[in-house]
C-alpha cells in the first residue's frame, strides 16, 4: 500500500548573489539512508533522488504540491536530506550540498527559512553525523537556533561553554507591604490564632540566645518587624529578635524592643533578602521572664524531646547578646529538651 508523505515543501526564493532567480532550475533531494515510516508501516527508500523543479521566481510551486517525509516520523532517528541545487542548464548552483532535517511542523514549510548547515564532519553514512535539535524528545521546528530561555523561578548561566540550569524555588516577596511571615517562617496565621497564648515568652538566662530552625521555600525581602508584650517587664528589660543562616551567621538583628511597654512596637532595618533555604529564628532577652504573644502546646515536653533527638533544631547558642546587639555568630548549639527552658515560641511579625 502506498502512503502519502506528510510534509509539503514550498517557496524558497532561490537566487544568485546578484538577485537573479533560478528560473526553471531544480533541486535534487536524497534521503540520508533507508528509513521506516512506522505509521504505515512502510519502507522509505533512500537511494532514489527526488527532482523538484523551480518556477520563474526561483520558488517551489505551491501547486502541484511537493510532498516529502518529515524526518521526525521516520525511524531510526537521525535521518536527514542531502539537497543540491542546479540552474536550468544543469550547472550546479550551490557551493556544496545542504543538509536538511525537516520537522512535521510548520506545514507547509517555506524552505527559504532553512539556514544552510555545514556538511557532517564524519561523512554521510549512518545519518547520525548531522545536528538534530530536540526539546523533550520532539524535534525543534527551527533547526538553526537553540536558545535556552529562563522561565519562572529558573535561572540559566553559561560559563566557558557550560550551561547551568537552576531552580530558584517558590515565589518572590519583595514589594513593600505585600507579604509577611510569623516568627520562624509561618505564613498561615490561622495556626497562630489557634495556638497563641499570652504567657512567659522565655525563661532563659539574661542575654542567652534561643533559636529554632526553620525552612523558607520562597524568597523574602524583609525590612521591619513588629511585636507586642502583654505585660510590662521590669525597668530596663529589652528583647531582640534575629534571623541566622544555617551556618549560624547573623543576617538580621531586629534591634531592641522595650519590654516595659505593652504597645505594639515596630522596628525597621535595612532590607535583607532571604533566599529559599534553612535558617534559625533567634530571640534574646535581658530578663529571665517576659510575657508576650507566644505559641505553646500542651504536649511541648514530648515535642521538644522528639525534635531534639537527632539535632539541635531548638537550642541555646553559645554566644550571647551584648549591649543590645545579638552576636555575629551563634557558636555551638545545645538542644533544648524541656519546656522549663522554653516556655513558648514568641510570635513577632516579619514584614516585607
Amino acid at each position: 500500500m502506498a502512503y502519502t508523505p506528510n510534509l509539503q515543501l514550498e517557496n524558497g526564493g532561490f537566487t544568485d548573489f546578484e538577485g537573479n532567480p533560478l528560473n526553471a532550475g531544480y533541486l535534487l533531494m536524497e534521503l540520508s539512508h533507508d528509513e521506516n515510516y512506522s505509521v504505515g508501516p512502510n519502507q522509505v527508500v533512500g537511494g532514489l533522488k527526488l527532482t523538484i523543479t523551480l518556477n520563474s521566481t526561483g520558488n517551489i510551486p505551491v501547486s502541484p504540491a511537493t510532498l516529502v517525509w518529515s524526518n521526525d516520523v521516520l525511524t531510526p532517528g537521525g535521518s536527514f536530506y542531502i539537497v543540491r541545487a542546479f540552474k536550468s542548464d544543469g550547472t550546479e548552483a550551490w557551493k556544496s550540498p545542504q543538509y536538511w532535517t525537516l520537522a512535521a511542523s510548520p506545514n507547509p514549510l517555506d524552505v527559504g527559512t532553512i539556514v544552510p548547515q555545514n556538511p557532517p564532519s564524519a561523512g554521510l553514512s549512518g545519518g547520525n553525523t548531522t545536528l538534530l535539535l530536540e526539546t523533550g524528545g520532539a524535534v525543534n521546528s527551527n533547526q538553526s537556533l537553540l536558545n535556552l530561555a529562563a522561565g519562572t523561578n529558573v535561572t540559566i548561566a553559561n560559563v566557558s561553554g557550560t550551561t547551568t540550569i537552576s531552580a530558584t524555588g517558590g515565589g518572590t516577596y519583595s514589594t513593600s507591604t505585600q507579604g509577611y511571615f510569623i516568627a520562624s517562617g509561618m505564613v498561615d496565621i490561622t495556626s497562630a490564632f489557634v495556638n497563641t497564648f499570652l504567657a512567659p515568652m522565655t525563661n532563659t538566662t539574661a542575654n542567652v540566645v534561643v533559636v529554632n530552625q526553620f525552612v523558607l521555600q520562597s524568597s523574602w525581602k524583609l525590612s521591619s518587624i513588629s511585636y507586642q508584650f502583654t505585660s510590662a517587664g521590669a525597668g530596663g528589660t529589652t528583647v531582640n529578635f534575629g534571623i541566622y543562616n544555617a551556618a549560624g551567621s547573623k543576617l538580621i538583628d531586629s534591634g531592641i524592643f522595650d519590654g516595659t511597654s505593652t504597645s505594639v512596637q515596630t522596628n525597621s532595618f535595612s532590607p535583607v533578602t532571604l533566599a529559599p533555604g534553612v535558617y534559625y529564628f533567634a530571640v534574646s532577652a535581658t530578663s529571665s521572664s517576659i510575657h508576650g504573644v507566644v505559641m505553646q502546646t500542651a504536649e511541648s515536653t514530648s515535642m521538644l524531646a522528639i525534635i531534639s533527638t537527632s539535632a539541635p533544631y531548638i537550642a541555646t547558642a553559645a554566644n550571647a547578646t551584648s549591649g543590645g546587639v545579638m552576636p555575629a555568630t551563634l557558636g555551638t548549639l545545645t538542644a533544648i529538651t524541656t519546656p522549663s527552658f522554653w516556655e513558648g515560641i514568641p510570635l513577632p511579625i516579619w514584614k516585607v
